[in-house]
């Protein structure tokens, strides 16, 4: 749900309102209301479970539903994904923590520079917020 309370893909939504800040336009107006709208994009979780109790129980025919499965699957991947990077990044803690120097300069330079264009904010020094690669990623750069 965009700003302005109606409902768009959010891939659409955002290729619109950059084409529009691309163009010299600098306060984009919503396609339906007219009124200026910013580039928040809300989430609705009531239409996303409205739509998969659709498809779920065959409302919805096969062929359409195929986009909304591979976006769920793709979805799904990546928070799979992310669970494992935040468990490598755990067990380097524990590492690190028990005095492997290895492990503890994986976690200095990961936090130091960054890694896929992340770095950590200078004030969580403490403890590595998210996980950013695994041991074996880490490895690659030495």
């Amino acid at each position: 749900m965009a700003e302005d309370g109606c409902f768009y893909d959010r891939e659409y939504f955002t290729a619109y309102y950059e084409s529009k800040l691309k163009q010299g336009d600098a306060n984009p107006t919503s396609v339906i209301t007219h009124e200026k709208i910013g580039p928040w994009f809300f989430p609705s979780k009531q239409h996303s479970n409205m739509i998969q109790t659709a498809i779920d129980k065959g409302m919805i025919p096969e062929d359409q539903a195929k986009v909304w499965k591979e976006k769920k699957q793709q979805k799904q991947q990546k928070q799979k994904k992310e669970k494992e990077k935040q468990k490598k990044m755990e067990e380097l803690l524990k590492k690190a923590d028990a005095g492997d120097f290895l492990a503890l300069h994986h976690l200095g330079f990961n936090f130091e520079n960054g890694v896929d264009g992340r770095s950590f904010p200078r004030n969580e020094r403490n403890r590595c917020p998210t996980p950013i690669l695994s041991l074996a990623e880490l490895q690659s750069f030495l």
